[in-house]
Formats: structure tokens, sequence, C-alpha cells
């Protein structure tokens, strides 16, 4: 295997959908991100992180602080950031309307939301999707505007 068969791309994604350990780094997807809140408020999204051609041993995600305004700061502290650990769903919920189902057991779903990330080896040649889970936490007394 070479180099040139081994990638990591990373996208970003709402709160709002899962990211799953197989999936492929969607068509069209964007490295830029938008949120919304005001002083005091909580907004999160998500950064998929695809690795092709191996599987790696460790990772690690690091936020600087958010620049503002007129040398406005969200300071780094107010951005928390977890990995989603996946866990074996074997058999799908009773009763669930067919739209409801965002994936068929059994798969691997994520769920707890973790400090660390932890390895879950697949052998050196695998490839997985993982999800970075940023939550941000607006001060405040943040000056408002773009940041």
């Amino acid at each position: 295997m070479t180099d040139v068969d081994r990638r990591i791309d990373a996208w970003t994604l709402t709160a709002m959908k899962r990211i799953f350990p197989g999936d492929a780094v969607p068509k069209g997807a964007s490295k830029d991100i938008r949120l919304y809140a005001a002083q005091g408020e909580t907004e999160c999204f998500q950064i998929g992180v695809r690795t092709e051609g191996f599987s790696p041993q460790r990772m690690s995600a690091v936020c600087s602080d958010l620049a503002g305004p007129d040398g406005a700061r969200i300071p780094a502290e107010n951005v928390d950031l977890f990995f989603a650990e996946y866990v074996p769903v074997k058999w799908a919920t009773s009763g669930q309307a067919p739209g409801d189902v965002e994936r068929e057991a059994p798969a691997f779903f994520p769920d707890p939301l973790l400090p660390q990330w932890r390895h879950i080896g697949a052998g050196p040649d695998a490839s997985r999707t993982q999800s970075v889970w940023v939550r941000v936490r607006v001060p405040r007394d943040a000056a408002a505007g773009r940041y």
C-alpha cells in the first residue's frame, strides 16, 4: 500500500443527523458551518472524519479562540469537543414508521459522546468514519457579530 492509497477527508454536518462508521463523504459536503446563537446559548455541529486505507491508532481535535468583530473573542474554553462512540444495535425498534428509520439494524450507531477518542481496531487497511461533536457555549457577555 502506498501513501496515495491513504487519505483523510473531513466535512461538517448539523447536529440533527448522525454520522455512522461506514459513511462516505457526502456529495457536496462542506467544510464550512454556520451556527446562529445569542448570548448565553449553546449550539452544536459535527465534523465527519473519514480515513481511507488505514485505521488510525490515535485521533485528537483542538479548537482555538473564535475571533469576532473588533477583537472580540469566544474563548476556546467555551468550545467542547467530543468523539462519538459507536455501539452495536442488534434489533430494530418495533413500531417505527419506515421514514423514521435512519439505519437498518444490525449496525453500529453513534450514541455516547466521549471527551477522548478510543480506538476500535479494524485492521491496518481499514476505512472508517468518525464523528467529532463540537459544542459552542456563547458567553452571556459576548459581543454581537460574526465569529
